[in-house]
């Protein structure tokens, strides 16, 4: 019974490895962007206010600043913020990384990490 419970989360994996926009690869790459952003795991953390229920938080470390931004309605939320910002992630793992945005409006249930610039 063992061996067909490991066969079963063996095939559920290399299933999910075949889907870009999979739970398995928006893990992979949160892990990689951790590893790579020390503001990520040495930072110091800056709660910024909730709006419209889009919870916005800043990283930083050294000259680095990141912003963190979730939506946890179902429904499309516009955030905006002071500048420009280079797209490092979004959950939905569809959006162009590297793009700059000075605003956007966020699809539910999603969430980006951005780059501040200046």
């Amino acid at each position: 019974m063992a061996a067909d419970g490991r066969r079963c989360c063996r095939s559920n994996v290399l299933r999910l490895q075949q889907y870009p926009h999979s739970i398995i690869w928006l893990y992979r790459r949160l892990i990689e962007l951790r590893r790579r952003e020390p503001a990520l795991t040495a930072g110091a953390y800056e709660a910024m206010r909730c709006r419209n229920e889009v919870l916005m938080y800043k990283r930083s470390h050294a000259e680095t600043q990141l912003l963190v931004a979730l939506n946890f309605s179902a429904s499309p939320r516009r955030f905006s913020f002071e500048g420009q910002e280079r797209l490092l992630i979004s959950t939905h793992l569809d959006r162009d990384a590297g793009g700059l945005i000075s605003s956007t409006i966020l699809r539910g249930e999603e969430g980006v990490v951005l780059r501040l610039l200046g």
